[in-house]
């Protein structure tokens, strides 16, 4: 029979003080985050959530950067939109100036060729940073992947599931995901790419 974790005062001092930092952090998107999952989560319960949902939010928030530029005049009649995302605004609207003036390298990308875009020399937005460095061929690629990765881990993995829904939620704020050198969200990512049901399986049934 499977055993169910009992979790510890450890793990709740463990949950406490994860709060408290990422309170104490001040990101704004690390917040939205965590509600966002919870949201997912707790719908997951309720209903089976399918492919055309994951493909939903991922489209979502791959083009969150221009979605918000877009509806800018709109919302910001009742937010103030540039204290919200710190002036993130800013450096998307030049980064997407920059990249449409050659409209041959929308197609192929600038490449790791980085030049005086905006008054910060990354976009603070890993989807536009991709679409900048490698054009609409490695926007609709690196889609592709999350797709494989959020519908592979959706039913059988709910920790890898929750895991690259963060990180692709976080990745509209930030931009030091993928293209970089942080081997930490490339491991969970591959994990989420290559995540086998049926070893899953194989390893439920041993702990009958």
């Amino acid at each position: 029979m499977k055993k169910n974790h009992k979790r510890t005062m450890y793990d709740y001092i463990n949950i406490v003080i994860s709060f408290i930092l990422i309170f104490l952090s001040g990101k704004i998107n690390v917040f939205i985050a965590i509600i966002i999952i919870a949201l997912i989560a707790f719908y997951k319960k309720i209903s089976k959530i399918n492919n055309f949902l994951i493909l939903f939010i991922e489209f979502f928030f791959v083009n969150t950067s221009w979605l918000f530029l877009s509806l800018k005049k709109i919302v910001g009649k009742f937010i103030d939109i540039p204290f919200i995302l710190t002036g993130r605004d800013k450096l998307w609207q030049d980064y997407y100036t920059y990249i449409f003036e050659t409209p041959f390298k929308v197609i192929f990308g600038f490449n790791f060729m980085q030049k005086e875009v905006s008054y910060i020399d990354h976009p603070h937005n890993q989807y536009l940073m991709i679409f900048y460095i490698l054009g609409i061929f490695g926007i609709v690629l690196y889609f592709l992947l999350f797709y494989k990765v959020l519908k592979n881990t959706n039913k059988d993995s709910k920790l890898l599931f929750n895991l690259n829904m963060g990180i692709l939620i976080l990745m509209t704020g930030d931009d030091y995901f993928v293209l970089t050198i942080m081997p930490l969200y490339y491991l969970i990512i591959m994990c989420g790419l290559y995540f086998n049901k049926k070893e899953v399986k194989q390893n439920e049934r041993k702990l009958l």
